[in-house]
C-alpha cells in the first residue's frame, strides 16, 4: 500500500463546523475541476464521476470520527484500490490544520507514473480549501 500525503493546511473555522462541511459531499461542487471531472453527480453521502483514463467512480464516505477524521472509500470496482483520508486538528479557535491521505494499490510502474499527479491533486485541494470561508452549519 502506498501512502500519499498533501501537505499540511489551515482553515480559519473550528474543527467541527469543518467536518460538518466536509462530510457532507454536495458541498464539494464548486471544488470539482470540471475540465477533469465530468458527469458529476453528489449526495450527502456519496459522489460519482468520470475522470479520464480511470473512468466511472463511486466513492461513499465509510467511517467518521466527529470533528478528526473522514474516511471515503470507493464503492464498486475501480482500476485501482484506494482509500482516501481527510484529517483535522484545531489548534487553537478558528484555526484548525488539515492533512489529506490518500493509501493505494500501486504497483512499482504505476506509483512512479501516479504518485506525482496524486501528489499534485492533494496539494491544490488543501490550497483550494485552506483559501476557503466554511459556512457555519444550520
Amino acid at each position: 500500500m502506498t501512502n500519499i500525503e498533501s501537505k499540511q493546511g489551515m482553515i480559519a473555522a473550528s474543527a467541527e463546523d469543518i467536518f460538518a462541511f466536509l462530510t457532507d459531499l454536495t458541498n464539494l461542487d464548486p471544488l470539482i475541476p470540471h475540465d477533469r471531472v465530468k458527469n458529476w453527480h453528489s449526495e450527502p453521502e456519496s459522489c460519482s464521476f468520470s475522470a479520464p483514463p480511470a473512468g466511472d467512480i463511486t466513492l461513499k464516505i465509510t467511517g467518521k470520527e466527529p470533528h478528526h477524521l473522514i474516511k471515503v472509500e470507493p464503492e464498486g470496482s475501480t482500476p485501482i484500490g484506494f482509500r482516501f483520508y481527510i484529517q483535522l486538528k484545531e489548534v487553537a479557535e478558528n484555526d484548525t490544520r488539515f492533512k489529506l491521505t490518500v493509501k493505494a494499490e500501486l504497483n512499482a510502474f504505476m506509483k512512479g507514473m501516479i504518485k506525482p499527479q496524486l501528489q499534485k491533486g492533494l496539494d491544490q485541494i488543501v490550497d483550494t480549501l485552506s483559501g476557503m470561508e466554511i459556512p457555519k452549519p444550520g
